[in-house]
């Protein structure tokens, strides 16, 4: 008998199509083989000039599609940070707790998909994308996000379970109002890497010795300029990490840019010489650039915190939380909507 297609295998094509149908057209879509949990790896181009260049980053995808989707509505609960506090359905005040109802396509996971999801990690993400091969709609989730903020926090036995079922907002579906939280989970490793440098270097600047210097004499003098020298070198190696490119998808990324950029100008005007040549008395700091590196230490300390604010708040975008929800401002009134206040 000749060799003959599968129905599963038209399945996986029809559903890469659909797939890449609604993507943009300069992304390139590879399938895995062997499949151990990640079906299809995209790499992110982006056109430029007369170039379309890639952009150093991937998404990884599991695939999964269906002729029934299933669709309803749950209520969600106001809640405490789960990083910081056990699941509690409070509010910090302790006054009653404010809900909200989301509609939502559940859609049953395999225990095996969701341990890859936690191996990979934050940094690198596994996501989930879930083909409704009636409609050609593609709906998403980040599996890696959902897992440790919501169902890591519920404490679920998952050694007597072979699934789970999930919920993905319904507004997370593939389209052009979409496509640049996709292009966020896509550059993942980069915003870890700028999380990573940026602390040292807070953490560094800290321990320099300008901060107990009030008046200078030439040795002190000598003591200032080294640490001027290495807070340049911090926001010279700052200013030249790729995530800056991608500043415009998040408006805290987008402050700290301006920001750092900034510093960089005021330290190209304050030279060694330009402070030396101003210091009245000779050897008392102005305000002026005692200003200086006040505003260097409150750069750094944004850059240090733009991990906490991405921990606290982005990995909660597109999930089905309250905050994921507000914060993500993707949903619309009719498909996410306040429904009272509980006892």
């Amino acid at each position: 008998m000749a060799k003959q297609r599968s129905d599963t295998h038209l399945q996986e094509a029809s559903s890469e199509d659909i797939v890449r149908s609604h993507i943009p057209e300069e992304w390139c879509i590879r399938k895995l083989h062997p499949d151990y949990g990640v079906d299809l790896s995209i790499e992110v181009f982006e056109r430029k000039n007369d170039g379309i260049p890639t952009m150093g980053e991937f998404l990884y995808i599991q695939l999964k599609s269906t002729k029934k989707l299933r669709r309803k509505s749950v209520t969600l609960r106001e809640r405490l940070n789960v990083e910081k506090f056990p699941l509690s359905h409070r509010s910090i005040t302790g006054s009653s707790d404010e809900r909200y109802e989301l509609d939502v396509v559940s859609y049953s996971i395999d225990i095996d998909t969701l341990d890859n999801a936690r191996l990979m990690s934050a940094s690198t993400p596994l996501m989930l994308f879930l083909v409704d091969s009636i409609q050609k709609d593609v709906y998403f989730i980040c599996l890696t996000d959902y897992y440790e903020k919501i169902l890591l926090p519920k404490n679920l036995d998952f050694s007597t379970r072979s699934s789970v079922t999930i919920y993905i907002p319904v507004s997370n579906r593939l389209s052009d109002s979409t496509i640049d939280f996709l292009r966020l989970y896509a550059s993942r490793a980069k915003l870890y890497s700028m999380f990573n440098i940026c602390k040292y270097q807070y953490n560094e600047m800290n321990s320099l010795q300008y901060h107990f210097i009030e008046t200078f004499n030439e040795r002190e003098l000598s003591i200032l300029e080294a640490d001027i020298n290495i807070i340049r070198r911090f926001s010279q190696r700052a200013a030249s990490l790729p995530i800056w490119e991608r500043a415009h998808l998040w408006p805290h990324l987008m402050h700290a840019r301006r920001t750092l950029e900034a510093t960089i100008l005021e330290l190209e005007k304050n030279t060694i010489e330009v402070i030396k040549a101003e210091m009245p008395n000779g050897n008392i700091i102005s305000a002026d650039h005692s200003k200086l590196l006040q505003h260097c230490s409150y750069s750094w300390k944004l850059l240090a915190n733009l991990g906490n604010v991405f921990e606290d708040i982005c990995r909660e975008w597109l999930i089905p939380t309250i905050l994921g929800q507000l914060c993500s401002d993707i949903s619309s009134g009719t498909t996410f909507r306040k429904i009272g206040d509980g006892a």
